[in-house]
């Protein structure tokens, strides 16, 4: 399970809230010795955000004020691929908890973000919706990764941290986007399964 979000822009009002996705996938591990290893994988992952930005502004044509409340919804579909160190705790033969770092690259399969604007004053009530495409989007992410495991026999629990380091967003509006700097940040608590 994932919780997504981008990073916000320290001079605006508006507030990033964390996007539930889900992941899976699968990890080969190679062991160098008892303490280090190495571990790749595919991984498939949702990532992205929900902006909401409300405001106060008049009209300079009307003098009218209006309360404004938008929002924008952002789903990505990513393969990812991590390449990562792992360091673990022995307890006899078993380790005790395994931590690693390390990176990863990855590549978007499908997203869209739906903003819904609204601006209210009185009895008037203006409400527009626009999609911004999957084409508006980089088709490549990539960034670090840290996180740690605790085997429980063949069951693994654990979490992980990503930040991405590209801006994924391509448009230029001067829309709520102008918000947001669009880099994922992803929290992921993990279930485990090992084969052998």
């Amino acid at each position: 399970m994932n919780g997504a979000k981008f990073v916000r822009n320290p001079n605006t009002e508006a507030s990033i809230n964390e996007k539930i996705g889900l992941g899976g996938g699968g990890y080969v591990n190679y062991r160098i010795n008892r303490l280090v290893s190495f571990s790749s994988g595919i991984l498939l992952n949702q990532k992205g955000a929900e902006v909401v930005q409300a405001f106060r502004q008049a009209d300079p044509a009307t003098g009218i004020t209006y309360d404004h409340y938008n929002t924008s919804n952002t789903r990505l579909n990513y393969a990812e691929v991590p390449l990562v160190m792992c360091f673990s705790l022995p307890r006899s033969y078993h380790p005790l908890l395994n931590l690693y770092f390390g990176f990863y690259g990855a590549m978007l399969i499908s997203g869209r973000q739906v903003t819904e604007a609204s601006a209210s004053a009185g009895i008037i009530q203006m409400d527009s919706v626009y999609i911004t495409p999957e084409s508006a989007f980089r088709k490549d992410d990539y960034g670090l990764v840290l996180g740690g495991n605790i085997p429980m026999g063949r069951i693994e629990l654990g979490g992980s941290y990503s930040l991405g380091f590209p801006r994924i967003l391509r448009s230029d509006v001067d829309d709520i986007n102008r918000y947001v700097d669009h880099r994922n940040r992803v929290l992921s608590f993990i279930i485990g399964y090992s084969i052998r």
